[in-house]
């Protein structure tokens, strides 16, 4: 029995008569309950059925839904009094369905017990709300063909009249009327707009977190509105990756407050022209260069066809058809001469290991479709964005190839104030790379690229397509170059008004530049910009001879990509005596603490001391709770001066930490990088990600 009713046996009219008492409705749903649980025989049915049907309004409302729970068939006589109970107006239309249901369950002919059952149930009603009836209680049996029927007889002659306009269409011919000409949805015989269904639902799904009225919701709400709303309830993240992914697959990014997709704010970098086997080849363009060491052939071929077929020119003749054409000569000239066959031969082996000495080997056939692409197909290309894009990955594919010295004209002319900034990061990007081949300091060069992209010389665009540039290189870029280049960038970000929690902003529209720049956590990227604002004043040169970590990405390429790729958050150095740097390395003021020997001290007070070595041996150096071992003591004042070194860190860079993170304006160059979203919001945006809302001095 349930909780409302009686414990242990108890008489069927003792149930009755509880039933029947006036009762809190769960504790009398608790008795009807228990009532129609212990009715288990026609018998009993009936008898049960026969005192409730005798006490009034009260007993014929029990005994539906008495009904309604019987866990058995109820005999006809029982049955029969149902149709006229049901045509009760006063009782709640679920109870009516219900009984209706169950009844039709227990009839021996339901076909001719639904003839009896529908004008109780339907009597008073308008069509439509006998109908909505019906249906309610087709929903509640597993199957009766005779009420699909009766349903689908109805519906066809049921015509109901368009609230906006004059047509009469049946029940599913308005629906779709309503949907396809109004944008309206039928609800229960009201013509409703979607959004108010969707929200409707919406609010019921917060108080209740009923996932399935979240799913109808989403099937009527228009996209771009159950976004926003999905935005305004503040998802994790992790809800949002899939959804961020999926609009990364059509190159766009989410606006974080209507979670509404945007093109990103850069034009995303088009991939290299695919170099395999001697074939360059993309949009349509193709340049293939065979016969690797033979008479070597190129074809040249646009989307309006064929540009040039044939020998590859000067390049044609290899050294196995050089050592050929030797050997025919002498053949020719000895049978010509009559000359003895033994001469004639050792003469021709010597001419063709000749030729083929002499000719060396050509260049790789990948190579050669390089030079010829920039010969013959660069002049051929039109300045428009299609052809932007052929040039742009011509650029990319040519990093590291063919003859930078034949291509560096064609490079000067492709530059100029009206080229899209891919081209002209492209363009500018190889002939860093190209000059880099001829001695030129490869970094210092793409940090001026980013340097002037980042300062206003050039497009913030320029800078990240710059950035991918470099990272896209074959093979990747090592890891002390990348750490060297980071330094650099950010010594420009910091010059152009970058402050660090403005970065955000700039790596929202740029994520090349924050796979680049980035530092974790915020504290180290504070700390490395209080050095650079300090950088004139150099306090910490009242302490001990130090020097920054950005002069060391300047002036020692190899020493400081390699310190800096160990020590990502190294602000300042200094160069211990000789012999003592040989063995300790140089020491380092990084944003965790001093570092001496690889080993890391914080403690601005640390016992620092030499023992040892005052005469002739090895010395010990105690620094914090670590012990090196020198071959000899080394001078007086390099105590002192780690001491000092020591202190820099607590006592002149860590009390500006504060200020360097301070919240800052958005930089205004960023300005031209945002994407105004439907919404109303400026939004900086990047394929795949969700993007941050440009502030402004309003915000």
């Amino acid at each position: 029995m349930s909780d409302g009713g009686f414990r242990g046996r108890v008489k069927l009219g003792e149930l009755i008569d509880a039933a029947l008492a006036p009762a809190e409705a769960v504790a009398h749903a608790g008795f009807v309950a228990d009532l129609a649980a212990v009715t288990r025989t026609e018998d009993a049915v009936a008898a049960v059925a026969e005192r409730l049907l005798t006490e009034g309004d009260r007993g014929r409302r029990v005994f539906l839904e008495w009904l309604a729970r019987l866990p058995v068939r109820a005999p006809a006589r029982v049955l029969e009094q149902v149709p006229q109970l049901l045509a009760d107006p006063l009782l709640p239309d679920d109870l009516r369905v219900r009984a209706a249901a169950r009844a039709l369950r227990s009839a021996r002919d339901p076909k001719h017990f639904l003839t009896h059952l529908v004008p109780g149930l339907t009597a008073g009603q308008t069509p439509l709300k006998a109908l909505g009836l019906l249906r309610a209680v087709q929903g509640r049996l597993r199957r009766s063909r005779a009420l699909d029927l009766l349903i689908a007889r109805r519906e066809r002659r049921l015509r109901l009249t368009c609230p906006h306009c004059p047509v009469r269409l049946p029940r599913a011919d308005l629906a779709r009327h309503l949907y396809e000409v109004h944008g309206l949805v039928l609800d229960r015989g009201r013509a409703r707009h979607p959004d108010r269904i969707a929200k409707a639902w919406q609010k019921q799904y917060r108080a209740g977190r009923d996932t399935t009225l979240l799913d109808r919701a989403a099937h009527l709400s228009d996209p771009a509105a159950l976004r926003a709303w999905a935005a305004r309830s503040g998802p994790p993240q992790a809800d949002l990756t899939p959804l961020a992914a999926a609009a990364g697959v059509r190159g766009c990014g989410l606006c974080p407050r209507c979670l509404g997709e945007l093109q990103p704010s850069v034009e995303p970098l088009p991939p290299p022209l695919v170099l395999a086997g001697g074939r360059l080849t993309g949009d349509g363009y193709t340049v293939e260069v065979r016969g690797p060491d033979g008479l070597r052939t190129c074809t040249v071929s646009t989307p309006g066809g064929v540009l040039r077929s044939g020998l590859d020119g000067r390049r044609a003749v290899g050294p196995r058809a050089a050592g050929v054409v030797a050997a025919a000569a002498v053949l020719v000239a000895a049978i010509a001469l009559r000359a003895a066959v033994p001469a004639t031969l050792v003469l021709a082996g010597l001419a063709c290991l000749a030729a083929r000495f002499l000719r060396g080997p050509l260049p790789p056939a990948g190579e050669r479709a390089v030079d010829r692409a920039w010969t013959d197909l660069v002049p051929r290309i039109r300045a428009t964005p299609a052809g932007d894009r052929v040039l742009t990955r011509l650029c990319r594919a040519s990093v590291g190839r063919g003859d930078e010295d034949e291509r560096a004209d064609v490079l000067a002319q492709l530059l100029g104030p009206a080229t899209s900034p891919v081209r002209q990061a492209a363009v500018r990007f190889l002939q860093a790379d190209d000059s880099s081949r001829l001695g030129v300091d490869r970094l210092a060069a793409v940090g001026s690229l980013i340097a002037a992209g980042l300062t206003g010389d050039e497009p913030i665009a320029f800078a990240e397509h710059v950035a991918g540039l470099f990272a896209g290189t074959e093979p990747p870029p090592p890891a002390p170059e990348l750490a060297r280049l980071r330094i650099l960038a950010l010594e420009a970000a910091f010059a152009a008004g970058f402050a660090p929690r403005g970065l955000a902003d700039l790596w929202a529209a740029c994520p090349r530049l924050k796979d680049l720049m980035a530092v974790e956590p915020l504290s180290r990227l504070g700390l490395q910009y209080a050095v650079w604002s300090l950088r004139e004043e150099e306090p910490w040169r009242d302490y001990a001879p130090t020097e920054t970590a950005f002069e060391l990405a300047r002036v020692a390429p190899t020493l400081g990509g390699r310190l800096l790729a160990d020590y990502p958050d190294l602000l300042l150095y200094h160069r211990p005596p000789p012999g003592v740097d040989e063995a300790l390395g140089w020491v380092l003021v990084c944003a965790r603490g001093v570092v001496v020997g690889g080993q890391t001290v914080a403690d601005p007070d640390a016992e620092v001391r030499v023992e040892g070595g005052r005469l002739i041996g090895s010395a010990t150096l105690t620094f914090g709770p670590h012990r090196f071992s020198l071959p000899r003591r080394p001078p007086s004042g390099f105590v002192a001066t780690l001491k000092r070194v020591l202190r820099v860190r607590t006592e002149v860079v860590l009390p500006h930490l504060d200020a360097a993170l301070a919240a800052a304006p958005a930089h205004p160059g960023l300005a031209a990088l945002a994407r105004r979203c439907r919404c109303g919001a400026d939004v900086l945006v990047s394929p795949g990600r969700v993007g941050r809302v440009l502030r402004t001095a309003a915000t």
